[in-house]
């Protein structure tokens, strides 16, 4: 499912943080079947492509980017590669310390 809705969304919406959200959503179904390198790619894309969309997430979303890099973590994790891990958990906490 979560493979034909990105589909839909690069058709109408290529460039809209939903789909990087959804990217990032489809690596981690992915990662949850062990599936590490096909699942690192599109993580990583979900994410960035969040990131430069930042200003376009609403605040009641703001959470899908502390998601994305939970998934990336986890991806690390399960994929027994610590060192990736720790990176991103490093950029997890930057992304949640107080201002």
């Amino acid at each position: 499912m979560l493979r034909e809705g990105l589909s839909i969304r690069k058709t109408l919406m290529a460039d809209d943080w939903r789909t990087f959200n959804t990217i990032s959503m489809l690596g981690g179904s992915l990662t949850a079947q062990q599936k590490f390198a096909e699942a690192e790619p599109l993580l990583i894309a979900g994410y960035e492509g969040m990131i430069l969309r930042a200003d376009q997430i609403p605040v009641d979303a703001t959470e899908r980017i502390p998601d994305a890099l939970k998934r990336l973590i986890k991806l690390y994790t399960e994929w027994q590669k610590p060192q990736q891990a720790s990176e991103w958990q490093k950029k997890l906490e930057q992304r949640t310390e107080p201002a």
